[in-house]
């Protein structure tokens, strides 16, 4: 969703008309609708389910479900959805950044929120432990190492995690200065995000959810690329072990190596990219990272798929 926004806006740009949007409101408890909200540029958002009925309200619909995961398989090149979803619609960008409106009242009620949980004064990481797909999960205990290792470095920091009863809720957060969150629909996970000093997450939508709030990032990628994501996130710092392995990325693929590529992932490494960002120090100069502008997209042709 959030990665359509740039082909959106420029589509209402260049022939300033309405735009309505269609999505699944029943899709992840209704979560798509509300990454919409407030957007000058979006007059109106309404479910499938309604679409055939209205089509005929429209001088033109374009279908922005393309397969993007058609082009994610092993050893691909990384193209970045934002630029599959602008070239399906045949339209150019000239900003790649993705949208997302908070309101007044949100950002109230999280600093209130995260008041009463006493940690409002402290430099606040963010942390999503886990994404929709397990493949993309990094392994937990290291996380875990990692987390512990900054809050040992540094007292003045607190971890909020969020969890949802779909995630693995069996893990064993034994953290140093840290408080669980459950189930909170995803405006108030990034109300909580304004307020967060640094985000921490694997390859899932908190990552882009956190570029649209230019907050620094760090993410850990193991079978999937990094490199068609956070080559228009500057704030995104990725750790991928896999960089440096001959036969990745594998994408969805079943690994044949016991996913080394989680294998590799060294906590201290972590650690460190947390540290040097909360305290806006020069980042470690570790092999395992990509970093925005480290990769920029070559000018080649693919097939739209």
């Amino acid at each position: 969703m959030l990665m359509t926004t740039p082909t959106v806006k420029a589509i209402s740009h260049k022939y300033n008309c309405p735009i309505d949007y269609c999505t699944d409101f029943g899709y992840l408890d209704g979560a798509l609708p509300k990454v919409l909200k407030g957007i000058s540029y979006i007059r109106e958002v309404f479910d499938v389910k309604d679409l055939n009925a209205r089509q005929e309200d429209y001088d033109a619909v374009i279908n922005l479900t393309c397969p993007c995961t058609v082009h994610e398989k092993p050893l691909a090149k990384p193209i970045n959805r934002i630029d599959l979803f602008a070239r399906h619609a045949d339209i150019t960008l000239t900003d790649h950044r993705m949208d997302y409106v908070l309101e007044d009242q949100e950002i109230a009620w999280a600093k209130d929120y995260l008041g009463k949980n006493g940690v409002l004064q402290y430099k606040l990481v963010f942390v999503q432990p886990s994404s929709s797909h397990t493949q993309r999960d990094a392994p937990f205990p290291k996380m875990i190492d990692a987390m512990n290792r900054v809050a040992k470095a540094n007292s003045n920091v607190r971890f909020l995690i969020v969890t949802h009863e779909s995630d693995n809720v069996k893990i064993s957060w034994d953290l140093l200065h840290s408080m669980t969150v459950n189930n909170l629909d995803v405006r108030q996970l990034s109300a909580l995000m304004h307020h967060s000093d640094l985000v921490l997450c694997p390859d899932s939508a908190i990552l882009h959810m956190a570029s649209a709030q230019s907050k620094p990032t760090v993410t850990l990628f193991g079978p999937t690329d990094p490199r068609a994501r956070v080559n228009y996130h500057p704030e995104a710092i990725a750790v991928w072990p896999a960089k440096n392995l001959k036969n990745y990325p594998i994408w969805y693929e079943k690994s044949t190596d016991g996913y080394m590529c989680w294998k590799l992932l060294e906590p201290e490494i972590i650690s460190n990219v947390m540290h040097a960002l909360l305290n806006k120090l020069p980042l470690p100069a570790y092999s395992d990272l990509v970093t925005y502008g480290s990769y920029r997209r070559d000018s080649f042709n693919y097939e739209i798929l």
